[in-house]
């Protein structure tokens, strides 16, 4: 299984695309 942060920058990366790709990182980060 994947650590949690990986999980979810793989997760944003998917459900929002390239174009929020830092939006993603700062959201993985803070939330």
């Amino acid at each position: 299984m994947l650590p949690a942060p990986e999980l979810k920058a793989r997760i944003a990366t998917r459900n929002h695309g390239r174009g929020y790709f830092l939006p993603s990182l700062i959201w993985v980060f803070y939330s």
